[in-house]
């Protein structure tokens, strides 16, 4: 920003105006109107630079939308055969930078020179040797879906058609320190066969073959998860399911859809994408 239009944000909006400079440091921008990061523009040169500028992307617009806290959450990219960008640890999640993102082979090793990764770079790295159709990991701490993590209630899927299509079957995993080898293994072992998981008293974990998908996910679950309490309370007397048989037609349509896209995949016409 330069000129009568910079002064004005820095005068008007001083931390916003900090702010909105160091991301065009970094190549990338935001809206100055409502405070939402702006995807990275799309001038940088290398590649690598264009990928960790998403997965910065995709942790200020989790932590925008409320999806995460400022120092939980973690989001991962698998950008080659044992490749993955992924966020730091101790780092301020609603500033995340480009420059913050490092590199972590599948042993959880770092390639970044000093980068110190997050401390559930295990579970990413199980998550991705499980799971060869995926290209992105993202754990966060969304309000209702934390909430209902921390009771025996499930977030129920057959309230709303787009929780079901979505989301499909939730994985829910037992209590486990964070960062622990448990957690790892179970968080690995439960998304051979779901594409989300809630682990008890911590949060939730997304899967998807890009950014975009794991995102989309962990904000569907969150919507179903608010859904889920409000037909047990406000709602509770007039709360309606979508019947059975209408529940295992979306089943259907997705999975032929899921098909679909393996095909493509499997000959070799699709890249991965963040949307």
């Amino acid at each position: 920003m330069t000129g009568k239009a910079d002064i004005l944000v820095r005068q008007t909006f001083p931390p916003l105006a900090s702010f909105a400079f160091e991301l065009a440091v970094a190549g990338e921008s935001m809206n100055i109107e409502t405070n939402i990061p702006v995807r990275p523009v799309t001038f940088m040169s290398d590649e690598k630079r264009k990928d960790k500028a998403e997965v910065a992307y995709f942790m200020r617009r989790l932590y925008a939308r409320g999806l995460t806290t400022t120092s939980g959450g973690n989001i991962s990219l698998r950008t080659g055969k044992d490749r993955i960008l992924i966020t730091p640890s101790g780092s301020d999640k609603g500033r995340m930078r480009v420059g913050e993102i490092g590199v972590v082979d599948l042993d959880g090793q770092p390639v970044s020179k000093g980068f110190k990764p997050s401390i559930e770079t295990l579970s990413h790295t199980l998550i991705y040797r499980a799971r060869d159709d995926i290209a992105s990991v993202i754990h966060a701490h969304p309000p209702q879906a934390s909430a209902l993590s921390a009771s025996s209630i499930p977030v129920n899927t057959s309230l709303f058609g787009e929780s079901r299509a979505i989301l499909g079957e939730i994985a829910y995993v037992g209590y486990h320190r964070m960062g622990s080898a448990g957690l790892a293994e179970a968080l690995a072992a439960a998304l051979t066969t779901s594409n989300c998981a809630i682990m008890r008293n911590h949060g939730v974990v997304a899967v998807g073959s890009s950014l975009l998908e794991a995102f989309d996910r962990i904000e569907v679950l969150e919507a179903a998860a608010a859904l889920t309490v409000a037909s047990l309370t406000c709602l509770k007397p007039f709360a309606v399911e979508i019947p059975e048989a209408d529940l295992l037609k979306i089943d259907e349509m997705m999975s032929k859809a899921e098909r679909g896209r393996c095909h493509i995949r499997g000959s070799g016409h699709e890249t991965r994408s963040s949307g």
